[in-house]
């Protein structure tokens, strides 16, 4: 049994788990997603052609019966469920974003029913914690307890290449953040997926203690720009539009790559890269 809470936008929030006021009868809508698939036919071709293919909004059904009603049970439900309201809906360790639609009680049956719609319009479940990759072309070398020569020992050893290997456990392709904190100046940033021919680059001139802040998830993508005075400016007119993809983390191994303007290795720059596994269903 699925363990189901929500939070909508207002912060009113109900977790329905050991919760004795409600009993869950049904949740319907957590299956994957049905595509449209767009194809076209050709005159002495056997079948069709693909030409595209989408996937539309998830509708998630939530049938609630009450234990006990009362005033206060409804009331509860009444303010976390608005329609047109947007709702956070937490399913075990993932949750989906989406606006609820209806909230339908059966006000005559002996025991009242509550049939609760939510609309998804982006369809995947996100996991609830992000995942966070460091990536850092300086090693530690440094140990305790410490035993010293006399000659001394490396602090640390300075790698060829920044790179990382990331692996998605989720069944869809999922947006990151990127953080790049420098420390020395740098002609241009950037990053590549190797495995799935992804690129952006950001053509600019970035000096020794500022923050680059690019974000590829869906319907937040922004670059960001923080000074060293700590300022946040907004730098997305200084993408690359000649081979843009936004990176996106594919199921399985992802291999990024991150280089400067001229494709040479990064240096002294310690890159953070944040993610969250998505699924089509549960």
């Amino acid at each position: 049994m699925f363990s189901i809470s929500a939070k909508n936008n207002y912060g009113f929030s109900i977790n329905f788990k050991n919760n004795n006021k409600f009993d869950i009868l049904e949740v319907t809508g957590l299956n994957p997603v049905s595509a449209t698939i767009n194809s076209s036919s050709i005159p002495d071709y056997v079948g069709s052609v693909f030409n595209s293919a989408y996937v539309g909004n998830r509708n998630i059904v939530i049938s609630i019966a009450y234990n006990t009603y009362n005033a206060d049970a409804r009331q509860e439900l009444n303010e976390c469920f608005i329609p047109s309201i947007p709702i956070r809906l937490y399913i075990d360790d993932y949750f989906i974003d989406g606006y609820t639609e209806s909230v339908d009680y059966s006000q005559f049956n002996k025991k009242m029913i509550i049939q609760i719609s939510i609309i998804c319009l982006y369809p995947y479940f996100s996991e609830e914690n992000d995942n966070i990759i460091k990536v850092s072309n300086i090693i530690n070398l440094l140990e305790f307890p410490l035993n010293l020569p006399s000659v001394g020992v490396p602090f640390g050893e300075l790698q060829d290449s920044t790179s990382t290997n990331i692996s998605i456990l989720g069944d869809i392709g999922t947006g990151c953040i990127i953080e790049a904190f420098f420390d020395e100046n740098i002609d241009g940033f950037k990053v590549i997926n190797t495995t799935h021919n992804q690129v952006v680059f950001v053509d600019k001139y970035f000096y020794q203690g500022q923050k680059l802040k690019i974000d590829t998830r869906f319907s937040k993508k922004s670059i960001i720009l923080t000074d060293t005075n700590g300022n946040e400016i907004d730098i997305l007119e200084y993408l690359d539009t000649s081979d843009i993809n936004f990176i996106e983390l594919e199921p399985n191994n992802n291999i990024i790559v991150f280089k400067d303007g001229y494709d040479n290795q990064i240096y002294n720059t310690d890159i953070y890269i944040y993610y969250t596994n998505k699924k089509g269903g549960l």
